[in-house]
């Protein structure tokens, strides 16, 4: 900090000669001039660390050199002289963005000390702002590929969205990237910084999910031996994402509206009142407005949800993005895996391109992962995709035929095949699946597979 380049804005030589000098002695460098228009010229032309201005200046004011150090570089500290008889100018200077201000006649030593704490509060500003760049281009909108039209207005609706402080409901069916989209919310936002808690409402009972969200207290029930933060108080300052809504019980959906509504929530067994600033996002693979009127997601709270509502598209809607997705996902898969490969057959592109991809952009980045682990040469070929993409016959299931499957039919038989290539694991079948094990249990159940 001791070489940082600061700018004196002094229409008295005397002070402005004070100022440098003792500035200069502590080994910091100093540019000098007596009116705002040219300090306003060097601001344009060089960078500088700290600003120093006395508040009245001949022609535009000292206020007038605060304005455009912020508009110039709002990570530039600006530090205001001020008589005692315009201190309440000083406190306006502030307002408008200054970071403090000294009171004539000036001593060297609290020059020095404020000159200081702004430098340390510079330092840190630029800290948090690349900190913020880096979880941008790591977890933002950077993350969510395509080059399509449609994707190309979905990172611009998220760029839009992010600073808001607004619900969002992201809805889209599973495999679309909806996790990435919260990612982008939260990490392109303010809250950045802060906390990003995940929810599965669908993986808990009510009972359960509600002490997850708001806690509870020491004795609220059996096993309860200590109190617990729920994650609502955990998120504070930063973002909630509800996953599975309307998977969401009744009483919960209730307190949930009580929160978002602007009210106060209690742990379960405690009656203190706790208030948490979260922004929450929540997300389904179901149709919100068919959710209501089967009684599965209330009306009110599906309002308060859905302020914002981002609706992603599903793979076979975009189809122009597959093969950059495959390469980007075969690069990944290759660097992951540690294995030399480069590119594909001109008939394993064709396959993919002709393939419906039900399990969308997840679907395909598991595919391409298993293409590279069994790839044998250095370009992906048909033959090492999996079925149906590559019509080479794999485990033949028990009670299983060679005619040409419905939908359901195929999607039950891909689920027997993953229980059986994890040995009855139910865990990693469902990560073979890419859906979470939640979801899994149900589609077992619907399709009457023995738990």
């Amino acid at each position: 900090m001791r070489k940082a380049r600061i700018l004196i804005v002094e229409d008295d030589q005397i002070v402005l000669e004070q100022l440098s000098g003792a500035l200069e002695d502590e080994g910091y460098k100093t540019a000098r001039t007596t009116t705002a228009e040219d300090g306003i010229a060097r601001l344009k032309k060089d960078e500088f660390s700290l600003v120093i201005t006395d508040l009245r200046l001949p022609g535009a004011d000292g206020l007038a050199i605060v304005e455009q150090v912020k508009k110039l570089s709002a990570s530039c500290p600006v530090l205001v002289i001020t008589a005692h008889a315009s201190v309440s100018t000083a406190v306006e200077a502030m307002r408008r963005g200054a970071f403090h201000y000294l009171e004539k006649p000036l001593s060297v030593e609290t020059l020095l000390v404020e000159v200081e704490k702004a430098l340390e509060y510079a330092q840190a500003l630029r800290e948090r702002d690349a900190l913020r760049d880096t979880l941008s281009s790591e977890h933002g909108v950077g993350r969510i590929l395509g080059r399509s039209k449609k994707m190309e207005a979905l990172r611009r609706m998220i760029s839009e969205v992010a600073s808001t402080s607004s619900t969002v409901l992201i809805t889209g069916d599973t495999g679309t990237g909806k996790e990435l989209v919260v990612d982008a919310l939260h990490y392109e936002s303010n809250r950045a910084g802060r906390p990003l808690v995940k929810v599965n409402c669908a993986a808990l009972t009510e009972t359960l999910l509600e002490s997850e969200l708001f806690g509870h207290e020491k004795g609220a029930f059996t096993g309860a031996e200590k109190q617990r933060l729920g994650k609502f108080e955990r998120a504070n300052g930063g973002t909630l994402f509800l996953d599975e809504i309307t998977e969401m019980g009744a009483h919960v959906q209730a307190k949930l509206l009580r929160v978002l509504q602007g009210s106060e929530f209690e742990r379960v067994g405690g009656d203190k009142p706790i208030s948490a600033d979260v922004r929450v996002v929540s997300a389904t693979n179901r149709d919100p407005e068919q959710a209501i009127k089967e009684g599965k997601l209330r009306e009110d709270l599906f309002y308060r949800l859905n302020i914002i509502r981002i609706d992603l598209p599903p793979l076979k809607e975009r189809a122009e993005d597959i093969t950059f997705l495959a390469e980007s996902f075969l690069t990944s898969a290759a660097s992951k895996h540690k294995k030399d490969i480069t590119g594909f057959s001109s008939e394993a592109i064709e396959a993919l391109n002709s393939y419906h991809w039900p399990g969308n952009v997840r679907e395909l980045e598991n595919c391409l992962e298993r293409a590279v682990i069994l790839a044998k040469d250095e370009r992906i070929e048909k033959h090492d995709l999996p079925l149906p993409l590559s019509g080479v016959s794999g485990p033949v299931l028990p009670g299983s035929s060679v005619e040409p499957l419905n939908l359901k039919e195929a999607e039950k038989r891909t689920i027997l095949l993953a229980l059986e290539e994890s040995e009855g694991n139910k865990t990693h079948a469902a990560q073979k699946l890419g859906i979470f094990p939640s979801s899994l249990y149900k589609k077992m159940k619907r399709f009457g597979i023995p738990q």
